[in-house]
C-alpha cells in the first residue's frame, strides 16, 4: 500500500515492492507448477477485511501439494506488544488496533490454508515483532516461514534505487538465483531466506541505514521448497 490517510503517511514503493514481487513469481514459477493464480490487492482495495477475505478465498481453493507466497508491502506497526500491518481503511493511529490487519489475523488466514507450502514475506517496518510463537501456529502439520523486512525496532527504507525498497530489491536478487548455487535449476525457500537476510544488511548499510532482515521457520520437519525457475 502506497496511498494512506495523511495521518498514517504515504509511502512511494510499497506497491512497486508488491508488483515486482508478484511479476517475478509469475515469470518464474510457470515452469514448476501446474498453473499459477495470483491474488493482487493495492491501496483502496487493501483493506483489513479484504486481505482476510483473500486468505480465506486461498485456503478454499488451496490443495495439500500446493504452494502458497503472501506478501504484504506497507506500514508495519508495534501496538499492544503487537504486530500489525497497516491497511487501507485505518485513518488514524489510534485507530490501528481495532482497524488494521493483526497478526492474529494473519495467523487465521493462514492457518485455513492447507497447502503444504506456505511462505509469508512481510514488507514493512517493525516486521520482526511478528513472533516465532505466532508463526508456529501456522505450522498446520506443515512448514510455514516467515521472511521479516526489518527486526522489531527497525524501519524499512522505503527505497533503494528509486524502484524498489531494501527488502524487496534483495528478494528479487534472491528470486533471480543471486543466493542459488551453480547448476542449481529452482530456487527454494531456504536459499531464498538465507541470501535476503544479510543481502538486506548489505544494501540498507550502503545507504547509511540501519536494517537487519529476519528469517523465521515454523516446522517441526523443515523442507525446502521451490519457488521460481532458474533460467540457464
Amino acid at each position: 500500500m502506497n496511498a494512506y490517510s495523511r495521518a498514517i503517511g504515504p509511502l512511494n514503493f510499497a506497491v512497486p515492492d508488491a508488483k515486482s514481487f508478484a511479476t517475478a513469481v509469475k515469470q518464474g514459477a510457470g515452469g514448476l507448477f501446474r498453473a499459477v493464480d495470483v491474488i493482487e490487492l493495492y491501496d483502496e482495495d487493501a483493506s483489513a477485511r479484504a486481505v482476510l477475505s483473500a486468505m480465506e478465498k486461498i485456503g478454499t481453493a488451496a490443495n495439500p501439494e500446493d504452494t502458497v507466497l503472501i506478501y504484504l508491502s506497507g506500514h508495519g506497526v508495534i501496538a499492544d506488544q503487537r504486530y500489525y500491518f497497516v491497511t487501507q481503511n485505518v485513518a488514524e493511529q489510534k485507530a490501528i488496533p481495532k482497524d488494521a490487519f493483526s497478526e492474529t489475523m494473519l495467523v487465521r488466514g493462514m492457518a485455513g490454508i492447507r497447502a503444504k507450502n506456505g511462505m509469508v514475506f512481510l514488507d514493512t517496518c517493525h516486521a520482526g515483532a511478528f513472533s516465532l510463537d505466532s508463526a508456529s501456529q501456522l505450522a498446520h502439520e506443515s512448514g510455514r516461514y516467515v521472511l521479516a523486512a526489518a527486526s522489531s525496532v527497525e524501519e524499512a527504507l522505503d527505497s533503494y534505487d528509486d524502484k524498489n525498497g531494501v527488502f524487496a530489491t534483495a528478494v528479487l536478487r534472491g528470486l533471480k538465483g543471486a543466493g542459488s548455487r551453480p547448476g542449481e535449476k529452482a530456487v527454494n525457500n531456504f536459499e531464498l531466506g538465507f541470501f535476503v537476510t544479510p543481502e538486506v544488511k548489505h544494501l540498507a548499510e550502503e545507504k547509511q541505514h540501519r536494517q537487519s532482515a529476519r528469517f523465521k521457520i515454523a516446522a517441526e520437519d523443515a523442507q525446502p521448497f521451490p519457488i521460481v525457475e532458474l533460467k540457464p
